[in-house]
């Protein structure tokens, strides 16, 4: 369990997170008016179908009911690694700005699109950093399933991400989830 005051504080990073993503959002947003609309390509987006854009994000609702279906608990340095990771994606969403992989007539215009869907912060997923979170908290082929099929499969079918994108954010969670482990 997570002690109180870490509570707290992890809560005020969240917040300072999200307002610096939201921030670096707007900023790969108005580099990426000089950029082309077409895609890049991608080997997975050629091979798998295109599903449904929010399945992540559903998925992502039931791994975390699944960690509370199994009573898994967090660590401070489980959840330290996930804000960190986070924290660095910062500067990846502000320094690489890539064409969308969505089309953007494909989002609806809903609250929740317009609070948590952004097309140009692609480098590194966030989605798969919480992925990874989540996925270490499950037993065995389960955790593993949820900490890399999942990504690499629901993201890129979804076209929420481009395979680069989750690769790297496993090899940046996976680094700092050994460095601080």
């Amino acid at each position: 369990m997570i002690p109180l005051l870490h509570a707290l504080g992890f809560l005020a990073w969240g917040g300072i997170i999200s307002y610096g993503l939201r921030q670096a959002e707007a900023f790969a947003a108005a580099r990426a008016k000089r950029i082309p609309k077409t895609p890049l390509p991608d080997v997975l987006h050629d091979v798998l179908p295109t599903i449904h854009t929010y399945a992540p994000d559903y998925a992502l609702l039931a791994c975390a009911a699944a960690t509370v279906w199994y009573g898994m608990h967090f660590t401070t340095s489980d959840v330290v690694c996930l804000f960190l990771s986070w924290s660095f994606r910062l500067a990846f969403v502000c320094l690489t700005t890539f064409p969308p992989c969505i089309r953007p007539e494909t989002i609806a215009d809903t609250a929740y699109s317009r609070l948590l869907m952004s097309q140009h912060d692609l480098m590194y997923s966030g989605h798969t950093c919480v992925f990874m979170f989540l996925g270490g908290a499950l037993p065995g082929m389960l955790g593993y399933g949820v900490q890399f099929a999942c990504p690499l499969l629901l993201l890129t079918a979804s076209r929420q991400h481009y395979t680069i994108d989750v690769v790297v954010a496993m090899v940046v969670y996976t680094l700092i989830r050994a460095n601080i482990a």
